[in-house]
């Protein structure tokens, strides 16, 4: 592994770090090798399955750059094999991904299975760099609160009961996942999970088999996120999720995972069946409005009160402490209403938007038309087809 040290300020250093490339093409190679050699070692490898040999029984790289499509073992299958390993260090090293294209639905569906940020061709040689940098450093950052995990305990970070994080544990990784998503302008977000009616199963149950289905919960939970989450009990009924580079729509993959499990499953204790539901609040925020971690927590909070307050079995989403599927009554509502508000909406009820579809339609037009404009696609017709008919319906109103 890289020499990496600790200066006085608290900021990583990193010094010769080792970075494998993976991909078919030569030419690609020889480009990021030519951009790296000077401040890496670097290491290639012809495919994922060239890579797995290299990588051996023992993680001998710090970063690991690979293409998508590769013949053999694609990029996909080499995020899959690393991040299920069962050595940590395999299961957290920072996997930057090749693509020609800014985030599209095949970037999207790596950066979900694992990958940890990715570089567009053609590349340019300082935005390769820092992006390397800010990810060694993080994964440093990651690598030495692992190392530091024994200790934890006595410092007042781990949970007793599941082996996870705490509250304060919780604060100090979202705090840095802050800190990560303003530089790198990546999205966040934050779950925070309630068991219901603890209470009431402790004191049927007692507390020790109560206990029992707390912890059970958490394991749902770590199962249900992705490697590269952050989840912790932050509170005797309560856990919390941080969602790295996560969207609002992507969190709600993971709520609606976790949701599934908890209702499929049935506790038997004895000759006592027992069902128990959850309550999730979930804030993708604005990052650029919050310099710190407690505001996102607090708008979270917010979130989890509603789904709480509505009986809970349910989740509520949504982005700066306003959920995302309240219902909207009036035309100012809907003129306000964020694109990932619209996309959650429209997929989970319609109904509360029908009503306002021309007002909103005209709120996106513009957009619509500078897409085709500066993509030169061919849908200014379709735009200017909206737009007459949009007026000719306001003209009869």
């Amino acid at each position: 592994m890289a020499n990496n040290s600790t200066s006085s300020s608290g900021q990583y250093e990193v010094s010769n770090a080792r970075v494998l490339i993976v991909d078919d093409s030569r030419i690609i190679r020889v480009a990021l090798k030519k951009i790296l050699k000077d401040e890496f070692v670097v290491d290639e490898a012809e495919d994922g399955a060239d890579a797995l040999r290299k990588l051996g029984n023992e993680l001998q790289y710090d970063l690991i750059i690979t293409d998508l499509e590769m013949p053999n073992l694609n990029g996909f299958a080499l995020i899959e094999k690393l991040r299920h390993h069962h050595d940590h260090e395999f299961r957290h090293v920072p996997i930057l991904i090749i693509t020609s294209d800014e985030l599209n639905d095949v970037n999207k569906k790596a950066l979900q299975e694992g990958a940890t940020d990715y570089i567009v061709k053609p590349f340019k040689s300082d935005d390769v760099l820092k992006s390397i940098y800010a990810l060694l450093r993080f994964a440093e950052q990651h690598k030495q609160e692992y190392l530091d995990a024994g200790n934890l305990d006595q410092d007042g970070h781990v949970d007793r009961l599941t082996g996870l994080g705490n509250l304060s544990h919780f604060h100090l990784r979202g705090t840095q996942e802050l800190a990560f998503a303003k530089r790198h302008n990546k999205k966040l977000a934050v779950a925070l999970i309630h068991f219901d009616g603890f209470k009431i199963h402790q004191k049927h149950l007692g507390a020790k088999l109560a206990y029992q289905l707390i912890r059970q919960t958490g394991k749902f939970i770590v199962d249900s996120a992705r490697t590269e989450d952050t989840v912790a009990r932050i509170r005797e009924d309560r856990f919390g999720v941080i969602l790295s580079m996560c969207n609002l729509l992507e969190a709600k993959a993971m709520v609606d995972r976790l949701m599934k499990r908890v209702h499929e499953t049935t506790f038997r204790i004895g000759d006592k069946t027992i069902d128990f539901t959850v309550s999730i609040g979930v804030c993708s925020p604005n990052i650029a409005q919050f310099d710190d971690f407690k505001q996102v927590f607090e708008h979270a909070e917010i979130m989890l009160e509603q789904a709480i307050s509505r009986g809970g079995d349910t989740a509520v989403l949504g982005e700066g402490g306003k959920a995302a599927h309240l219902r909207v009554d009036s035309l100012e509502a809907a003129m306000n209403l964020s694109v990932n508000n619209l996309t959650l909406l429209a997929k989970e009820a319609p109904e509360n938007i029908e009503h306002y579809l021309p007002t909103i339609l005209e709120k996106l037009v513009p957009v619509v038309a500078l897409s085709a404009r500066h993509h030169r696609l061919a849908t200014e017709g379709f735009v200017e087809k909206i737009r007459t008919q949009l007026k000719q319906q306001g003209e009869k109103e």
